[in-house]
C-alpha cells in the first residue's frame, strides 16, 4: 500500500516539474493542488484537441455543458470543489474552459461544479484501472 502511494506521489510530482506542455500547438496550464494534479482548458479547436489527447493520462475527465439552441454550449469559469470520503477538499479550483483533468488517489469522491449560483453534485469512484467521465450539464442557461 505504501509503494502504490509513493509511485501515485512520484507521478504527481513529474506532472509538478513540468508547468506547461505543448500539444498539437496549444499550450496547456499543468497544476498541482496537494496530492491532485490537473488542467483545465479546451477554448478553441487546437486546445480542446490537445485536452482529449491529454486525458487518456488523467483518471478523472470532466465536461461542463449548458443546454441552448441549436445545440449545447460548453462552459469555462465553473468553481469545482472535490472531496473525500472524510469531507476534505482535495481541489477547490475554477476551471479555465469546459475541460478539467484531475489525477486524484484511489477513493470514493463528491464533486461539485458550480457557475453563478447554480450547482450540480455528483459522486464518482477514482481506481488505477478506470479512466471516469462526468458531464455536468445545466438544463438552463446559466451564462
Amino acid at each position: 500500500m505504501k509503494t502504490t502511494k509513493i509511485i501515485f506521489l512520484l507521478m504527481m510530482a513529474m506532472f509538478a516539474i513540468s508547468s506547461n506542455a505543448e500539444t498539437n500547438g496549444a499550450t496547456l496550464q499543468f497544476h498541482q493542488q496537494g496530492d491532485v494534479s490537473y488542467v483545465s482548458g479546451g477554448v478553441g479547436k487546437k486546445e480542446s484537441e490537445a485536452i482529449r489527447n491529454a486525458s487518456k493520462d488523467y483518471l478523472l475527465e470532466m465536461v461542463f455543458m449548458q443546454k441552448a439552441s441549436p445545440r449545447e454550449q460548453m462552459l469555462a469559469g465553473v468553481q469545482v470543489v472535490i472531496k473525500d470520503q472524510k469531507g476534505n477538499v482535495v481541489l477547490d479550483t475554477v476551471t479555465d474552459g469546459p475541460y478539467l483533468l484531475v489525477n486524484l488517489p484511489k477513493e470514493r469522491y463528491t464533486v461539485l461544479a458550480g457557475k453563478n449560483g447554480n450547482s450540480i453534485t455528483k459522486k464518482v469512484s477514482i481506481s488505477k484501472e478506470n479512466h471516469r467521465k462526468l458531464f455536468f450539464l445545466w438544463e438552463k442557461p446559466i451564462d
